[in-house]
């Protein structure tokens, strides 16, 4: 009886700590797809996204767990230089590396994937399903209350900056010219996460200050990119001239740039 009783309490535990670790992550993908309010993506491939991104998080970290990270750490006589390769390469590189793979097979052949704002929600969705994952892992380590600190620091972060990579990702999708972004945009999330890292490890009295302007940097330029993303929308639907007229100049012109 009393083991029944364990293992209801456990299970009642295990519901609690997963429903605390998802809310952050499910308030910041509503918060985003508003911006595609006009044509939503389909929830499924929402769904899909964020799962991918859990599961390939887990996978990441059962090699850390067997210790292979291990092998990288101390490879410079220069202890900054050590910190810095765990920061951006070790840690950055690979999680940024979760969502981009995320976002490549749940989304990026699929037909619904058909505008540049797909790009940001689904990265937007691949950043908040390793922010759930990582919560999930703080609330069994620290408790709830970690999640508190968290909703508005790394969650949110995780989310922006996988908002600006798929920004990337959906410019090298639909732009011939632009193909190359698919990898600038991985590079430029590592760049951010890493910054985002350092800030947080290194900080003194002045840290929250420090960490909550990275975080409205990375917003504002994500909200820049939201609005250039609807602009290339309006762009492909609208090539007509003021009379009403398609212009073939125009249409060649909207579709390449």
């Amino acid at each position: 009886m009393k083991g029944d009783l364990k293992n209801i309490n456990r299970m009642f535990n295990f519901i609690i700590w997963l429903v605390i670790s998802l809310l952050p992550s499910l308030f910041w993908i509503w918060f985003f797809i508003r911006y595609d309010w006009e044509k939503p993506e389909p929830p499924k491939i929402i769904f899909k996204v964020f799962i991918l991104a859990i599961i390939f998080s887990s996978i990441v970290l059962l090699f850390r767990y067997l210790g292979w990270t291990q092998i990288f750490e101390g490879i410079f006589a220069n202890l900054l230089l050590n910190q810095l390769f765990y920061l951006f390469i070790l840690v950055a590189f690979f999680e940024e590396g979760i969502k981009f793979l995320a976002v490549i097979v749940g989304a990026y052949f699929n037909k619904a994937y058909d505008e540049h704002l797909d790009g940001i929600i689904y990265g937007v969705t691949a950043g908040l399903g390793v922010a759930a994952f990582e919560n999930f892992m703080s609330v069994v380590a620290f408790g709830g209350r970690a999640v508190l600190f968290r909703f508005a620091t790394s969650t949110l972060m995780h989310a922006l900056v996988g908002g600006i990579m798929g920004y990337f990702m959906a410019k090298a999708k639909f732009e011939r010219k632009n193909k190359i972004c698919i990898f600038e945009g991985l590079i430029v999330a590592v760049i951010l996460h890493g910054v985002y890292n350092y800030v947080l490890k290194f900080q003194n009295q002045f840290g929250l200050i420090y960490l909550s302007l990275v975080l409205i940097a990375m917003f504002v330029l994500l909200m820049i990119l939201i609005k250039k993303a609807k602009h290339k929308k309006i762009s492909l639907t609208q090539p007509f001239d003021g009379f009403g007229k398609l212009t073939a100049g125009k249409l060649r012109d909207r579709i390449l740039n």
